[in-house]
């Protein structure tokens, strides 16, 4: 097998031509043993460039032979896959693996959810092995498929967004990947597909994804006069943040979540906390003008 994925991608034709035509006669007749033979190498195969191989492969006979599969073998490449995404180290074959993820009319609704579960797990172990080139890989194809196809995210998009969160909280992620967590959640505050389904979240998830950019203004409040540079990135960050996520919510469910913190807020004694209620109130403003103005009624 891994002879016949290696000629599917030669650079000879005669070798190539011969490949694809035995692969064709295997998805014709033998089904069910291509997808087995295709998981075995992509999970035991010894050179990454094999196991990617061996996932474009997947990606390409995917299309026409999941609806012929048995359903044991449907059952066993689930399976296989959320083994294959927690497993892999090589990034450029969990990039082809997640955008196979992306192909949306193979799976049910529980599919989907376990294979979605399968990618957080896989990224939360490679954060606690301290792997975090592979987690902003992995957070980059996250960013990718908020992108191409949020409303395959609409039903699990709280969960989705609660354990991103966990990310952001974190003490023990470094600031670089925790730009990836910002642009992650920054996407979907962008994406207009995922607007409805974001103000219908529970209210403590808004409240905390609320919390996000207060921190970075606050941050940004004590570094002041330490680090200039950082300060004015966190604090472009946060107003981003919050405007974003503003447009998102609408003025409507916006306004009572803004209105709580800014009261926490001016209700502390550091005056770097109330400076940064101000400034979240003078950010929100333009766009919840109205329902500000009666909620402070």
């Amino acid at each position: 097998m891994e002879t016949l994925f290696s000629h599917l991608f030669s650079s000879q034709e005669p070798q190539r031509s011969q490949a694809y035509s035995l692969l064709h006669c295997c998805r014709k007749h033998f089904p069910d043993l291509v997808f087995i033979k295709l998981f075995y190498v992509i999970r035991q195969g010894l050179s990454a460039d094999i196991r990617a191989r061996s996932a474009l492969v997947l990606r390409f006979v995917l299309c026409d032979l999941w609806p012929r599969l048995s359903l044991n073998a449907q059952i066993n490449m689930k399976n296989n896959f959320l083994v294959s995404l927690q497993e892999e180290g090589s990034l450029p074959t969990l990039r082809i693996l997640c955008a196979i993820a992306g192909i949306r009319d193979f799976w049910g609704r529980n599919w989907f959810h376990d294979l979605l579960r399968g990618m957080m797990v896989g990224l939360f172990n490679l954060l606690s092995h301290l792997k975090e080139d592979y987690a902003r890989g992995a957070l980059k194809e996250l960013i990718m498929l908020v992108m191409e196809e949020p409303r395959l995210l609409k039903p699990y998009l709280n969960e989705l967004v609660l354990d991103v969160l966990k990310i952001a909280d974190s003490e023990h992620v470094t600031e670089g990947t925790k730009v990836f967590v910002h642009k992650f959640l920054l996407t979907v505050a962008e994406a207009s597909d995922l607007a409805l389904t974001m103000r219908g979240l529970p209210h403590q998830t808004l409240v905390r994804l609320l919390t996000v950019p207060m921190k970075l203004l606050l941050c940004a409040c004590y570094n002041k006069e330490s680090d200039q540079g950082a300060n004015v990135g966190k604090t472009d960050l946060g107003i981003a943040y919050l405007t974003k996520i503003s447009t998102a919510l609408g003025e409507k469910t916006m306004t009572p979540i803004a209105f709580e913190l800014f009261l926490e807020y001016m209700d502390a004694s550091n005056w770097k906390k109330r400076h940064t209620g101000i400034s979240m109130l003078a950010v929100i403003a333009k766009e919840c003008s109205g329902e500000m103005v009666i909620a402070l009624r």
